[in-house]
């Protein structure tokens, strides 16, 4: 309905990656609808510094440090809505988003795989 704001939050745990020691991430922060306001924070060990790219947004993270642990904060406001087209790409090529990984090359991907596959 017109005018309707939904606000909601939601938390995902990395417990067990399935890449032991690596982990990653992506975050939409764009939709179909307008956005008036999308928070991303990330919490990792202070030693595990993420890659991190932007897709379609300029934001900066607030950065806290609390024992071990950093947390990077990613605030986005007043995001329009991505129309629907016929042909369009993806909604994901489209939208801002933010990507993280700790991955450090595609080798160590392959080597991981390999391992997994034999």
């Amino acid at each position: 309905c017109p005018g309707a704001v939904i606000e909601y939050a939601y938390e995902l745990k990395t417990i067990k990656s399935h890449m032991p020691g690596q982990f990653w991430a992506k975050n939409i922060f764009q939709q179909e609808y307008p956005v008036k306001r999308a928070i991303y924070a990330l919490s990792v060990p202070k030693d595990k510094m993420p890659k991190i790219i932007l897709q379609h947004i300029h934001l900066r993270p607030k950065k806290e440090l609390k024992d071990n642990q950093v947390t990077f904060i990613w605030e986005a406001r007043d995001l329009p809505a991505i129309d629907a087209e016929p042909y369009a790409p993806p909604l994901e090529e489209l939208a801002a988003s933010i990507a993280l990984s700790t991955v450090p090359s595609w080798d160590k991907v392959a080597s991981w795989y390999y391992d997994l596959a034999k």
